[in-house]
């Protein structure tokens, strides 16, 4: 939030920017590709709406509560159209880019939030969650060598944007250009 000149109060949210700034660095383009989200929650619906942005070929989502899945497609669908879509289960299979939305993750004993096993060859995963451990999913995937990345680059990816929104516009060109020590402040070691 910040307060403008006029006294009026205005708020953004900087998840979804900065999860597809993150995929950028990663190097994931989701232009034409299939993408599934899991997780309809506040990280859920910020990832959506910015990967719609993105225009994937299709981007299906789930939730374990089968409503607030069509509520965010419903939300999504008058801008982006056939390409967004409710997915019937969370099975990664025939997706190439598979993000976790999910509180599943945080606790040890946590279940899975889909079945690594199911994920394609040369799909993604990203896991928005930020632990020092990487989660049993992250695990999963790496056990498996899919390319999986946790939630710190999203992260990493929204302080510019913080700066920028409260009219930090040069420290914020000047952090964009070189990341390195956001990173090593925020990664695990």
């Amino acid at each position: 939030m910040r307060r403008n000149e006029d006294g009026s109060l205005e708020g953004a949210l900087f998840d979804g920017i900065g999860f597809v700034k993150g995929l950028d660095h990663f190097g994931i383009d989701v232009a034409g590709r299939r993408v599934l989200v899991v997780g309809a929650g506040g990280g859920g619906h910020a990832v959506a709406a910015a990967l719609a942005q993105r225009r994937p070929g299709c981007l299906a989502v789930y939730n374990r509560t089968g409503s607030r899945a069509a509520a965010l497609v419903d939300r999504l669908k008058p801008v982006y159209g056939a390409a967004v879509e409710v997915a019937s289960s969370a099975d990664p299979a025939g997706y190439d880019l598979v993000v976790n939305c999910t509180s599943q993750g945080l606790k040890a004993d946590d279940p899975l939030p889909f079945d690594p096993a199911r994920v394609d060859t040369g799909s993604a995963v990203v896991d928005i969650i930020m632990t020092r451990q990487p989660t049993p999913l992250l695990q999963a995937c790496a056990a498996r060598g899919i390319p999986a990345h946790a939630g710190f680059e999203m992260l990493v990816q929204q302080i510019p944007e913080y700066l920028r929104f409260f009219g930090m516009q040069q420290i914020a060109q000047t952090l964009q250009e070189d990341m390195s020590e956001v990173r090593a402040l925020l990664y695990p070691r």
